[in-house]
């Protein structure tokens, strides 16, 4: 579900995925609202990133991704 966006677009050079956690957050957790308020992933990566679109910008959380190599050789170390 990744690596096909990487043959749709030749410019992509970055691919975040959310993440899914299966233990409440240490939020939900305290205030016992597993049931009712949604996780902090779910705010993230469904209000938050989304919303940087404005800017066409995201936050990269360094994990869950998948990088084009070649996108990354032009920048110096």
């Amino acid at each position: 579900m990744t690596v096909g966006w990487f043959q749709e677009d030749a410019r992509l050079a970055l691919l975040q995925t959310p993440h899914h956690f299966y233990s409440p957050d240490p939020v939900q957790r305290n205030l016992q609202t597993v049931r009712d308020i949604p996780g902090e992933g779910d705010l993230f990566y469904g209000v938050v990133q989304p919303g940087n679109d404005l800017w066409n910008a995201a936050f990269f959380c360094g994990s869950c991704a998948v990088l084009r190599r070649s996108a990354l050789a032009p920048i110096p170390p």
